[in-house]
């Protein structure tokens, strides 16, 4: 992404991914996307099965500031 000129990214790390319930988690650790208060941002998806015969998609996210 090119912010004002300059060039704004995240570093994504993927933390672990759960094939037998079809979910995954990462976290944003780096880069200068990532505001100075924070240290990281994790993501945790999964995966499950709508009423309708669909899908449902369930997304935590979870915020850790610096000294915390």
């Amino acid at each position: 992404i090119i912010v004002d000129g300059k060039i704004d990214y995240v570093l994504h790390k993927l933390d672990a991914i759960d094939e037998a319930n079809l979910g995954y988690n990462y976290s944003l650790v780096g880069g200068p996307g990532l505001h100075e208060s924070l240290e990281k941002v994790t993501f945790e998806t999964i995966i499950v099965a709508g009423s309708d015969g669909g899908s449902i998609v369930k997304i935590s996210v979870k915020y850790h500031t610096k000294g915390d």
